[in-house]
């Protein structure tokens, strides 16, 4: 006899009518709910810092002259103002230099310590950096050199006439020898 459960039914579908999803969609899915997460999760973060910085400034203010108050206020509003320059000033840029420049420029600005802006300038020097490196004009691959002809020295620099007293130092060893047939005139 034969167990009816164990027989396969012919209501459950197929193996191939299945879909499982690859494990690069399973990957874009986790990805997208932890972003969305953390996203919010900063932002509450973000939220309850600005509301202590908040309360803390009120507190130092509190302890303030009026005159004293008016100075910060004083130096609050210059520092924004200096802010929103700087910011005007890059937006200018990124119409003469591009979006992608002055977003690399920014970043660097950003950056507080001096090791993490050299960082940054070194991994754009690099071949594999960011910023593109510059041209240069592809020049014709040099002719192949015969080994049993090797290329004639160039010239020398020195293109004064030989006087005939370095001459006679040059060929006198060459004239006090002797030459098989040849005789001397």
């Amino acid at each position: 006899m034969t167990d009816p459960a164990a027989q396969p039914s012919e209501e459950t579908p197929a193996a191939s009518e299945l879909s499982v999803p690859s494990e690069a969609e399973i990957e874009a899915r986790i990805q997208r709910e932890v972003q969305a997460r953390f996203a919010g999760y900063q932002s509450a973060q973000d939220k309850r810092l600005a509301a202590a910085e908040k309360r803390i400034k009120e507190l130092s203010k509190a302890t303030l002259s009026e005159r004293e108050q008016e100075e910060q206020d004083q130096s609050e509003l210059e520092a924004e103002a200096e802010k929103l320059r700087r910011e005007n000033a890059l937006l200018r840029a990124g119409q003469k230099y591009g979006p992608e420049v002055v977003a690399d420029f920014a970043r660097l600005l950003e950056a507080e310590q001096v090791e993490d802006q050299l960082e940054m300038i070194s991994k754009w020097r690099s071949p594999a950096g960011n910023i593109p490196v510059p041209q240069t004009t592809p020049q014709a691959p040099p002719a192949p050199v015969d080994p049993n002809r090797p290329p004639r020295a160039p010239d020398s620099a020195d293109t004064r006439e030989m006087d005939q007293t370095t001459a006679d130092r040059i060929l006198a060893p060459l004239r006090t020898q002797r030459w098989p047939g040849y005789e001397k005139p």
